[in-house]
C-alpha cells in the first residue's frame, strides 16, 4: 500500500492542553497542563488506564530503564515509575522554574536547566544527590547530548555548549548569531545541531565552526518541539501545524494541518507520529513518504523540482544520484 501524504488515523481529547508526550512499550504517557495538573496513561487501543494529579503543571518527560522523569513548572523533579506512572521520588526545588523541555540523560546523571535561574545541574541516577553544577544563560531550556557527550543547552539567543560528563564548557562553546529565544534543540550527528526558536525559524548549525548552515522557514510562529527519525525532521509550533522536513535538502515535505490551536509536541512511534497541543487534542498520523514504492517516490520528487516529468535523459546526472539518495533514506525511515 502506499501513502503519498500522512493522514490521521485517530484523535482523541483530553480534559486539558497536552504539554509532552512519550511512549513506553506501547502505552503512552501524556503530560497535561493546568488546571488538570496530571500524568495520563493511555493503551494503544485508546483507552485511559490510570490518571494521576500532580502538586504543579508537568512541563517535561523523560525515559529511562524503570524510571520516567517529570519536570514541573514549581522547579520540583518527579521520578516516577515507568510501568505505572506512580511517584517514587521528588527533587524538591531543583531550580527556581522548568520549561517545557527541561530534562536530559548521560550516562549516570539526569541533567536538568532552570529557565529562570540560568543554572544546568547533573542529578546521581538512583541516589539522586545533585553532584554538580554550571551557569548557562537566563532562559536555559532544552540540554540535548549528542553520541559522544557534548551537551547543548539552549537559552536567551544563544546555545551552549558543555562536556556531558564533566560539565566543562567546551571550547569555543558558545553559538550566537542573532536568534531569538532557542526554545527546542535536536542532534542531527555528531558535528551539526537543529534549533527551533521563537522567531518562527529552524536553523541547522556546525557546532565546530559556530556557523549556520541552513534555516528551514515556514512556520508563521514559535517552533515548540522537534522530533527526528533518520533525516525527516517534524517541528510543532505555535501557528497550530506540524511540519515535515528532508534534512539533506532542507526542504518541506509536508504542512500538516489538524490542531486548531498550539501545537506543542511531536514525537514518532514505530511508522507513524503522535502530536498534541492547546486544543486537549492527541492526533495519530500514519503514512507519509516513507510508505511509498522506490519508484513512485523517485517519480514525485523529480516531478517536485521540475514541476512536470521528463525524460531522465533531460536531467543532470548529479541531480538524479542526489534524488535516488533521498528516496533510499525515506525508505529507511519507514522500516525502523
Amino acid at each position: 500500500m502506499e501513502f503519498v501524504r500522512c493522514e490521521l488515523s485517530s484523535d482523541i481529547t483530553f480534559p486539558s492542553s497536552i504539554l509532552r508526550i512519550i511512549v513506553i512499550n506501547g502505552v503512552l504517557f501524556c503530560a497535561l497542563a493546568s488546571p488538570t495538573d496530571a500524568i495520563e496513561l493511555w493503551s494503544p487501543k485508546g483507552k485511559r488506564l490510570s490518571h494521576r494529579e500532580l502538586p504543579s503543571e508537568p512541563r517535561c518527560l523523560l525515559h529511562k530503564d524503570q524510571w520516567v522523569f517529570c519536570a514541573l513548572k514549581n522547579g520540583n523533579i518527579l521520578v516516577l515509575s515507568a510501568e505505572d506512572g506512580s511517584i517514587l521520588h521528588t527533587i524538591e526545588e531543583a531550580h527556581v522554574h522548568m520549561f517545557s523541555n527541561s530534562l536530559a540523560l548521560w550516562g549516570p546523571f539526569l541533567i536538568s536547566c532552570g529557565y529562570f535561574d540560568g543554572k544546568v545541574r547533573w542529578w546521581r541516577l538512583g541516589s539522586w544527590e545533585a553532584v554538580g553544577e554550571r551557569e548557562s544563560r537566563v532562559g536555559a531550556c532544552s540540554p540535548v547530548v549528542s553520541p559522544s557527550g557534548v551537551l547543548a543547552v539552549g537559552g536567551d539567543k544563544d546555545i551552549a555548549l558543555f562536556d556531558a560528563e564533566s560539565g566543562q564548557p567546551k571550547a569555543g562553546g558558545l553559538i550566537r548569531r542573532r536568534i531569538d529565544t532557542v526554545l527546542c534543540l535536536v542532534w542531527l550527528d555528531e558535528h551539526c545541531l537543529v534549533s527551533g526558536s521563537g522567531d518562527k525559524d529552524i536553523r541547522v548549525w556546525d557546532v565546530v565552526s559556530g556557523s549556520c548552515l541552513a534555516t528551514l522557514k515556514g512556520h508563521t510562529d514559535a517552533v515548540n518541539d522537534l522530533a527526528l527519525r533518520g533525516p525527516i525532521l517534524a517541528s510543532a509550533s505555535y501557528d497550530t501545524t506540524v511540519r515535515l522536513w528532508y534534512l539533506k535538502t532542507h526542504q518541506c515535505l509536508q504542512v500538516i494541518k489538524g490542531h486548531r490551536d498550539t501545537v506543542y509536541c511531536v514525537l514518532f512511534s514505530g511508522p507513524n507520529f503522535l502530536s498534541g497541543g492547546r486544543d486537549k487534542r492527541l492526533l495519530t498520523w500514519k503514512g507519509g513518504y516513507h510508505r511509498m514504492s522506490r519508484e513512485s517516490l523517485l517519480t514525485l520528487l523529480l516531478c517536485h523540482k521540475y514541476g512536470s516529468c521528463l525524460a531522465l535523459s533531460c536531467i543532470p546526472m548529479d541531480v538524479i544520484k542526489t534524488i535516488v539518495r533521498m528516496v533510499d533514506d525515506a525508505l529507511m525511515w519507514g522500516e525502523e
